[in-house]
């Protein structure tokens, strides 16, 4: 019997463009908006309390980390509150763990639970009002999105765990998600043998396709979009890799919804054929901090989670819509490259605009764009879709295979492939080094065309298998000058550990 096949029946999205004091939504309004979108297109003739029993809460940026955090007040349990303000009365709550992978990994957990009849079916969403809180901010509004509403819930916790090593955070690694991925951004263009304004070319090149695909989205939030021109130059860089329209745009208003259940229950519902979609195939694959990967210029995550996913598949099944988790262009690259021998020649690689562009609602982008593949299929139903979603610096995956036609095998048969960690690479991290590295990948960070800090990554030039962390600051302006605006991978350099930091020097 295949009744355990799960299915997408409903999806739903907003967005909150107008900066008025009227209009000044906190994201559980913009939640309702969008909820409330998925469960009417569900089309279900019963009202919705009468048949979600589930509410997953996608967690947002301001509990998530500390400089997020907001001055108007949260919901202290963010589930509940909208489970209330909807008129749901939902047996299993559950609140997210952090990272940009979490939709579509609550959604590979809560297919485990409503194939094995825990649950009937469940209501994902989440979103972000990081716009409207600047808006208030700027024009010193104080609304109160308080909610002191209550009841059992599920908190998955944070799960930083694993994302960041303790010398990354010893050296200041955390604050900044542009500067981190630069770090990988270096290694990639250091790779394709690219000077860093060939480089800024191909990064412009790969990512000017999706402001396209953002330009006549109607739940995009930005309108000032760039050019190509815009995309390629080198000029008011934030780091060494990337300005403005390279990076992913926090500051949106913002939410996107699903409503999943088995196909069975669909049927007793009532729910037509048509709106179905279903979910074939998904894995989750957690990286190894930053420093302890073997290299910086390929993700291990990410080839794992292609590999095993596709593991089995039919060849002539090809992916024909996608949407690739784009915060920066690396992320993106990276991923379409671990995959691209399972798309379709010339597929897109967003539905929704990417990150950028499109918008960046903390951790709940990726739902946005499962709303979108589940509209494309609804179209196309008998081709295939994927979605991958990351989190951290390229830390937590999550891929997952739909399609408007249903699956051979019921979902616990052989769809969710595992949840998988990156073993080891062997490599020792020296906290506090002293000696001569060889730099492997850097990245420098500015503002208004002043270098402030860098940070390389370096191994022991006596001995490969050790690896260390090391920064130079405005402390030391001329080692600054000296490595500042070159590609300084391969090269050797000196490194002291000075009251718990390794900075980095020139060789002498």
């Amino acid at each position: 019997m295949n009744d355990n096949r799960i299915v997408v029946v409903g999806v739903g999205q907003c967005v909150q463009r107008e900066f008025t004091a009227e209009k000044l939504a906190s994201v559980i309004d913009l939640a309702v908006n969008a909820s409330s979108a998925a469960i009417t297109d569900a089309n279900v003739g019963v009202a919705a309390e009468n048949w979600i029993d589930s509410l997953a809460w996608i967690r947002t940026f301001a509990d998530s980390v500390p400089q997020f955090k907001t001055e108007f007040g949260s919901a202290i349990n963010p589930p509940r509150a909208l489970a209330k303000k909807l008129g749901l009365k939902p047996r299993v709550a559950i609140h997210s763990q952090v990272g940009g992978n979490s939709p579509q990994g609550i959604i590979n957990e809560l297919s485990h639970r409503l194939a094995d009849g825990e649950i009937k079916a469940s209501l994902v969403v989440g979103g972000e009002a990081i716009g409207n809180e600047i808006f208030a901010i700027k024009n010193g509004l104080k609304p109160d999105w308080s909610d002191s509403t209550d009841g059992n819930c599920e908190s998955k916790g944070l799960g930083l765990e694993g994302i960041f090593h303790q010398t990354e955070l010893a050296h200041g690694l955390m604050g900044s998600a542009p500067f981190s991925y630069s770090l990988v951004e270096s290694a990639l263009a250091n790779h394709l043998s690219q000077t860093p304004s060939q480089h800024a070319q191909h990064m412009a090149n790969l990512m000017a396709p999706l402001v396209g695909v953002a330009r006549t989205n109607p739940f995009a939030m930005f309108s000032d979009l760039p050019s190509s021109a815009d995309l390629a130059k080198r000029d008011s860089l934030l780091t060494s890799s990337y300005h403005k329209w390279l990076c992913a745009r926090e500051k949106v208003n913002q939410s996107a919804a699903v409503v999943l259940t088995t196909e069975k229950y669909a049927k007793e519902l009532g729910i037509p054929a048509e709106q179905c979609v279903y979910l074939h195939r998904a894995i989750d694959v957690a990286d190894l901090p930053l420093i302890q990967r073997e290299t910086f210029h390929h993700s291990a995550a990410l080839q794992l989670a292609s590999d095993l996913l596709f593991d089995g598949w039919d060849s002539a099944k090809r992916i024909a819509h996608l949407d690739i988790y784009s915060c920066f262009p690396c992320a993106l690259e990276l991923a379409a490259n671990a995959l691209k021998a399972h798309v379709e020649s010339g597929a897109p690689l967003s539905l929704t605009g990417g990150l950028p562009y499109f918008g960046g609602p903390g951790n709940n982008y990726s739902l946005h764009g499962i709303a979108e593949l589940v509209s494309a299929l609804r179209k196309d139903r008998s081709s295939y879709g994927l979605i991958s979603a990351n989190g951290g610096v390229l830390s937590k995956q999550s891929m997952a295979i739909y399609s408007g036609e249903p699956p051979e095998e019921g979902w616990l048969e052989s769809a969710y492939r595992g949840s998988h960690k990156i073993a080891p690479a062997g490599i020792e991290i020296v906290e506090n080094f002293e000696g001569s590295v060889v730099l492997e990948t850097y990245a420098y960070s500015y503002k208004k065309g002043k270098t402030l800090f860098a940070a390389v990554i370096g191994r022991d030039s006596n001995d490969a298998r050790r690896r260390c962390l090391a920064v130079i600051d405005d402390s030391d302006p001329d080692s600054l000058r000296y490595f500042d605006g070159r590609d300084i991978i391969g090269e050797f350099a000196m490194v002291k550990s000075i009251d718990g930091k390794n900075k980095l020097t020139p060789m002498q």
